[in-house]
């Protein structure tokens, strides 16, 4: 099924998401520096993306599933909130399994959500999604990770900061 429009950008941030837990679990087997720049950028994209990503999930998607979903994505994001406050705690790169455990907790949650949990959404609640299309712009405006690629430009397209000009301009509002 074509994944919904209002999903896309949770989608578009899904995909970098399984490139940060691939690079989490290869590192596990390898150095202590490995995994210790793997670590730092999970935690960098904690900080910068991954905690308004799941807020995002819960206040779109949560609401439109079954319990039994929406408590699995609870309990998920719970984890890995956990996971996240462990990997920013120094020495965590120490640990290759747990390193290991990050990268694979967050790829099998990105690819319940992906395979399951926005499936299910689209099914039973196609209007609802149609009726909070414009979180889009907001969720875009907030996290460039989540805005469509343009190749032409070699970067992502919308947000505000296209609406208000530059975004380099010292005048425009985020």
């Amino acid at each position: 099924m074509k994944r919904h429009e209002t999903l896309q950008p949770l989608s578009r941030e899904h995909q970098k998401g399984l490139v940060l837990a691939k690079r989490l679990r290869d590192s596990s087997g390898g150095s202590g520096q490995e995994r210790d720049r793997a670590l730092a950028a999970f935690t960098h994209a904690w900080n910068r993306e991954l905690m308004g990503h799941f807020a995002d999930e819960e206040r779109i998607v949560g609401p439109l599933v079954s319990l039994e979903m929406r408590s699995r994505l609870l309990a998920e994001h719970a984890e890995l909130r956990t996971l996240a406050a462990q990997a920013a705690e120094p020495g965590a790169a120490l640990n290759p399994a747990f390193v290991e455990k990050v990268g694979r907790t967050l790829h099998d949650h990105i690819r319940w959500e992906e395979r399951e949990l926005f499936e299910a959404a689209q099914e039973t609640a196609p209007d609802a999604l149609d009726a909070l299309h414009p979180v889009i712009d907001d969720i875009h405006a907030r996290r460039p990770g989540s805005r469509p690629y343009d190749p032409e430009a070699g970067c992502e397209v919308g947000g505000r900061e296209e609406e208000a000009g530059s975004s380099d301009d010292a005048t425009s509002t985020p």
